[in-house]
Order: structure tokens, then sequence, then C-alpha cells
């Protein structure tokens, strides 16, 4: 008998250990089990958000171009003239004012290769000043793609602000030479 209490004991401490180690991976196949719950959940959101987007594409797509289709006030010789020189902006309609903001996306692009960074910066301001004194949730509701093209079109008066630093001090350094 007295030989059979440490092998009892050491029976125990197995049984014990084996336990032990079943409850903690036990614990790690749960964790495991919610993982790929929520992951399979978040792939079924994912799979319905791709659905949705062709036709969220097409709506968008239809929206800009009935706005561009039926926008007439601004003549081609108009939009021509606002690369080199931009005038005051006064658009009434919500159509006009989205197809500018358009506009002046391209403009931006044209002036900047131009070379003509201060007109940029002046069809920039043009561009914030109609932007800031509209009421953005009106757009929204039209022109769901506006609030993102603004957002690209802010990101010219850095780029507008650096070139015409370095025209400056361009000017500034053949100045000094001569």
């Amino acid at each position: 008998m007295p030989s059979s209490c440490p092998c009892r004991k050491e029976k125990d401490a197995k049984v014990k250990e084996m336990q032990k180690m079943i409850g903690v991976r036990y614990r790690d196949l749960i964790e495991s089990a919610d993982k790929i719950v929520t992951m399979h959940s978040a792939a079924m959101r994912l799979e319905t958000t791709l659905k949705e987007m062709p036709a969220e594409w097409q709506e968008m797509e239809v929206e800009l171009a009935s706005t561009l289709a039926t926008s007439n006030t601004l003549s081609s010789s108009e939009t021509q003239e606002t690369p080199t020189s931009p005038t005051t902006v006064c658009l009434d309609s919500i159509q006009d004012q989205a197809l500018f903001l358009v506009q002046t996306h391209e403009n931006l692009w044209q002036l900047l290769d131009q070379g003509e960074t201060f007109q940029a910066l002046k069809l920039y301001q043009q561009a914030q000043e109609m932007y800031e004194a509209t009421a953005v949730d009106i757009w929204i509701e039209s022109f769901p793609f506006l609030p993102s093209l603004w957002a690209s079109i802010q990101t010219f008066y850095l780029v507008c602000s650096l070139e015409y630093e370095k025209e400056t001090l361009l000017i500034d350094l053949v100045s000094y030479r001569e």
C-alpha cells in the first residue's frame, strides 16, 4: 500500500494537469469560434455592400449626367474663359453650382499645367466662397459625390500656394542677380 500512495498522488496530479490543459484549450476553442463568427458576419456585411455598389455608382452617374445635360446656363465660351480669367461666381441653381465645382476641379489642373498659379488661386477662392455660402445638406441629397469632390479641390490650395511661393522666390532671385 505505501507504494500506491505516490502513484495515486502522481495520478491525481496528472488528472489535474489534464483538466487545466483541457480547460485552457477549451477557452481557446471558444475564442476561436467567436472570432470565426465575427469574421463571417463582417464578410456577409462586406458582400452585401459590394453587391449594392454597382447600383450606387450607376445612380451617381445618372445624376451627374442629368446635371451636366440640363445645365445650359454656362456657355462654352464662358467655360473656356474661366481658367484664364475667373470672374465673380453668381450661380443660382444647385445644378449650376455642382457643374461649377466639377469644372473647377478640371480648370485648376489646367491652370497649374499652364503655369497660371495666381489665376488658380483666384478660382479656388471663388469655389471656396461658393461652397461656404451654400447649404451643403442640399447638395448631398442631390449630388452625393460633391463632398468628396470638394475635399479633392481643397488639396489644390496647398499645391497652388507652394507653386506661387516658388514663382515668387524665383522672381526675387532673378531680380537679385540683376
